[in-house]
């Protein structure tokens, strides 16, 4: 941008300095200006669009991390109903084998 900025600024310089018709000096000092406007707005588009996926990309981030914080919670939990399972299977085991005790005893 720099390097077209100063390209312009020589262009321009030449037909203030070449141009004798004042009418004719300003159109195409105009052109160069709209140029040159033209150039900045796609500067400032480019710098708005990698902005914007930058947000989006932290955003992805920030959505994949809360995915994977859900699904190692759910894995977690998982994990402990098949761990309680397992004690209360033991538990009824247990109880199913301890000898039967009669009303009179």
């Amino acid at each position: 941008m720099q390097w077209v900025a100063l390209h312009y600024s020589a262009s321009a310089k030449a037909i203030i300095t070449d141009e004798a018709d004042p009418k004719i000096k300003w159109a195409r000092l105009r052109e160069i200006c709209t140029d040159v406007a033209l150039l900045h707005r796609v500067q400032l588009t480019s710098k708005r669009v990698a902005q914007e996926e930058y947000w989006m990309n932290r955003q992805q981030s920030k959505d994949e991390g809360e995915r994977n914080e859900k699904l190692r919670r759910a894995e977690l939990f998982a994990e402990t109903v098949k761990a309680h399972r397992e004690r209360w299977k033991g538990e009824e085991a247990a109880k199913a084998a301890l000898p039967a005790q009669g009303k009179g005893e």
